[in-house]
C-alpha cells in the first residue's frame, strides 16, 4: 500500500463536514487552497533536486552508492511523479464527492449526514485510489497494470474501512460544531448549502 493513502481517508470526512456547512463553494475554496499548497511543494522538490550538492553533505554519506545525491534525487523525483498524480486526482475526487454528497442530500434527506458521507466518500475514493496510482506510477513511472492494480486492490480496502471507522467522528464533530456556533447558525449555514444543490 502507498504511504500517501495512510493519511487520506481523514481528508474526505474533513470535505464532507465542509460540505455540510459550507456547500460546493466551500469544497471548492479549500481544494484550490490544498492545490496550491500541492504546487508549492512540487515548486521546492523541483529546486532541492535540482540544485548542486554541497561536497560535505556527499562525503559524509560515502556508504550509499552511487551517491547520497542521486538517492536524494531519485526518491524526491519518484514524489514529484506522486505529487502531479495528487494533483489531478485531488481534484477530480474532491468535485465528485462533493457532487454526489449533494445528489445524496437531495435524495436522502438532511438527517442522512453518516449514509451520504460514507456512500460519497466510498465512491470518490475508489477514483482517487485509482487516479493517483495511474497517474504517479502507470503514466508517469515504470509500473505494470498487475502492479497497479494490485495497489489499488490493497489502498482502497483500507481507505473502505477507514471510513467506517471516521463515520462516528463526523457525528462528533457535528455536535461540537453545534455546540460552538449554536444550533441556530449552525442550521442557517447548513440551510445556505441546501439551497446549492437545487441551483
Amino acid at each position: 500500500m502507498s504511504a500517501g493513502s495512510l493519511p487520506w481517508p481523514f481528508v474526505f470526512v474533513l470535505t464532507d463536514i465542509v460540505n455540510e456547512y459550507y456547500g460546493k463553494k466551500g469544497v471548492r475554496t479549500i481544494t484550490f487552497l490544498a492545490a496550491g499548497f500541492i504546487l508549492y511543494a512540487f515548486a521546492m522538490i523541483f529546486l532541492a533536486i535540482h540544485t548542486a550538492p554541497a561536497d560535505f553533505w556527499v562525503a559524509a554519506y560515502t556508504d550509499i552508492k552511487p551517491n547520497i545525491n542521486v538517492a536524494f534525487q531519485k526518491i524526491f523525483g519518484q514524489g514529484m511523479n506522486i505529487i502531479l498524480g495528487s494533483f489531478v486526482t485531488f481534484f477530480v475526487s474532491q468535485w465528485f464527492d462533493a457532487f454526489i454528497f449533494h445528489k445524496l442530500r437531495h435524495s436522502l434527506g438532511e438527517n442522512a449526514i453518516s449514509s451520504r458521507a460514507l456512500i460519497s466518500t466510498l465512491i470518490s475514493q475508489f477514483l482517487d485510489s485509482f487516479l493517483v496510482v495511474f497517474i504517479a506510477f502507470y503514466l508517469l513511472g515504470n509500473w505494470t497494470m498487475p502492479q497497479l492494480i494490485a495497489l489499488v486492490l490493497v489502498g482502497y480496502p483500507y481507505k473502505f474501512i477507514m471510513a467506517l471507522i471516521f463515520t462516528p467522528v463526523l457525528h462528533l464533530v457535528h455536535y461540537v460544531i453545534k455546540q460552538y456556533l449554536g444550533a441556530e447558525l449552525a442550521e442557517k449555514l447548513k440551510h445556505h448549502a441546501r439551497l446549492e444543490t437545487v441551483e
